[in-house]
């Protein structure tokens, strides 16, 4: 109603909201109540305990958290108040398989048989496939040619 004042007569404001002229003069002249008050406070205990945790508690660890330090709260509080100061938990990542050793396609045959020792240039060489996910997948691949150390 503050906001529109300047725009809308306060008789119109109050007809519309559903208030009482009265009411509204009263409520600016009051101070903030004692539940906007704990939401104060609870806030910044909130912020805390999330920068506490490390950014990884969900609400209801984060409930046990704040109780441990002195702060009792519901759950559902806690997702509100969340929600409100745009605070999400970091969420982990689980761990994918990418190779498949259970296939019964031919594999390639071990020459080198651990012996990295090339007897002269170009008779042996190796490869490394790297995985890189970026936006889809991409390979990388690496050729070092394995030479003796000069």
């Amino acid at each position: 109603m503050v906001q529109m004042r300047p725009e809308y007569p306060l008789g119109v404001l109050c007809r519309v909201l559903g208030v009482s002229a009265s009411g509204f003069h009263a409520s600016q002249s009051r101070g903030p109540s004692r539940r906007a008050q704990q939401e104060a406070r609870l806030e910044i205990e909130i912020r805390a305990a999330h920068q506490r945790t490390r950014q990884t508690y969900g609400p209801e660890r984060l409930q046990r958290d704040l109780a441990a330090h002195g702060v009792l709260v519901g759950v559902h509080r806690i997702k509100r108040l969340r929600r409100k100061l745009g605070l999400r938990c970091k969420q982990r990542r689980k761990f994918k398989v990418t190779t498949d050793s259970r296939h019964s396609l031919p594999v390639a045959e071990n020459l080198l048989e651990q012996r990295f020792q090339a007897g002269s240039p170009s008779r042996a060489w190796l490869s490394d496939i790297s995985v890189l996910q970026q936006r889809g997948r991409q390979f990388e691949s690496n050729w070092p040619e394995v030479r003796e150390a000069a």
